[in-house]
Order: C-alpha cells, then sequence, then structure tokens
C-alpha cells in the first residue's frame, strides 16, 4: 500500500499484522481521490478529519495532495501508532495529529481548534460494524464541519448509504470493488 500522489507519493505505508483493519485499496483511493479533485475539494487547502482512520492511508492521502492538515482519530492503541508512523515515513507528521479515541468519544468533545474548519472528512469503520449512521449523525452534530464541507463515507458495496443526518445532504455514490460510496455535503449551517 503506498501514497498515491502529491509531496509523498510513492512512500510505502506499513499495514498492520495480526489487527483486523481493512485500508482502502490503492485502486479505490486513486478513484476516490479523482473524484474529490474533480469535486474541487483541494483547492483550498483543506482541513481534514479521518475517522475510523486505521492506517492512516486516506487522511495522509489528503495531505499529500494539499490538504493543509488532518487528523486521525483510530481507537485500537497499536493501529493508531501505525498510523502516527506512517505520517512519519511520509515526512508528513507536522501536519497530521493522531488521536487514540473511540471515534464516538472523540466526536461528542472533538478540540475546540477544529470547530467549523472541517472541509474534508472521512468516515471508513469496520464493515462488520455498522457505524456509518451513527458516525455520520454525531459528526453532524459535533459542529467540526465548515460550511459545504465534504463528507466521505466508505461502507460495503451491496450495503445501503446511510441516512444523511441533518445538516448533511448526499451528492454523489460511487463503487469501486468491494467498496461503496456516498459523498454527503455539509448545509450552510452545519459549521455554524
Amino acid at each position: 500500500m503506498r501514497i498515491i500522489a502529491g509531496s509523498a507519493r510513492g512512500t510505502t505505508l506499513l499495514a498492520p499484522e495480526g489487527l483486523r483493519t481493512r485500508p482502502t485499496g490503492s485502486r479505490a483511493r486513486e478513484a476516490l481521490f479523482s473524484v474529490l479533485t474533480s469535486r474541487g475539494v483541494f483547492g483550498d487547502a483543506p482541513v481534514v478529519l479521518d475517522l475510523y482512520a486505521g492506517t492512516g492511508a486516506l487522511g495522509l492521502e489528503a495531505v499529500s495532495r494539499g490538504a493543509a492538515e488532518a487528523t486521525l482519530v483510530e481507537s485500537t492503541p497499536a493501529v493508531a501508532a501505525l498510523a502516527r508512523e506512517n505520517a512519519r515515513r511520509a515526512r508528513l507528521a507536522a501536519q497530521v495529529q493522531i488521536v487514540n479515541l473511540p471515534v464516538e468519544k472523540f466526536l461528542r468533545a472533538p478540540p475546540p481548534a477544529l470547530a467549523g474548519r472541517v472541509a474534508l472528512a472521512f468516515l471508513d469503520p469496520p464493515y462488520e460494524a455498522n457505524l456509518l449512521p451513527q458516525g455520520l449523525r454525531a459528526l453532524a452534530e459535533s459542529r467540526l464541519l465548515a460550511a459545504g464541507a465534504t463528507v466521505v463515507a466508505e461502507r460495503r458495496h451491496g450495503t445501503d448509504p446511510a441516512p444523511a443526518p441533518a445538516g448533511l445532504q448526499a451528492a454523489d455514490e460511487r463503487r469501486w470493488g468491494e467498496a461503496a460510496v456516498t459523498i454527503y455535503v455539509a448545509e450552510a449551517e452545519a459549521g455554524a
């Protein structure tokens, strides 16, 4: 698994051995970032939030492609440490904060410095855990999202997308292999 484009292009990312993670594959990641780029997401160096971050592949790819900073939230200590090492290997550690907390706990008491600043958020929880509906709702209620923010929610192909909670509107739907992605956009008052 490698960072595909940008300042850290070609950096090999470490994947955990013996731990249950499912990093977004390179082809799906490349296609997703192509969609995000065509939507103009990276035009203003967005602040990124990567929830259920795992190895950090999505957040690190975003920073490599021009995001100003990223906060990666991962609940498993060994996997969070791996994401930290991946940020170091990619020479992106100065722009990346790794938070070792359950996503729900992080979103209940998010850092005030992120309030209304997150322009791009990823939610890629374990497929079998069915965490997307509650994760999306908690993110929408957290007041972290900037007006017009893009939220990418990944799930297993063949399962229904999570309903858009108040403050988010479904804008696009894509499928790459086993992964299905719904892209939501935050309404104007979402970050207010």
